[in-house]
């Protein structure tokens, strides 16, 4: 009955590799499209409000989109190597 089993899983193996093939020849890829010319540059768009003074408050709103919990947000200048308080 041993032998009979592993005569059965041989069998299975071997057609299993004769259904996947066995090419050493990799398909070829299909044509590349060729490039296009960039688009014409655009302006960058206006800001709606004037910027804030610098050292002021300003008004900052994170959404959090990740369907996780935010527990800390930590923020600092640009300028700075450190986090803020």
């Amino acid at each position: 009955m041993k032998n009979r089993s592993v005569v059965f899983v041989l069998a299975v193996l071997l057609i299993a590799t004769m259904a996947c093939g066995n090419s050493t020849t990799p398909a070829p890829l299909p044509p590349q499209p060729q490039p296009t010319s960039l688009p014409a540059p655009t302006t960058a768009p206006q800001p709606t409000s004037p910027p804030p003074a610098t050292g002021g408050d300003v008004p900052l709103t994170l959404y959090n989109n990740s369907g996780q919990d935010i527990c800390f947000v930590y923020i600092s200048p640009v300028t700075s190597d450190t986090w803020g308080e």
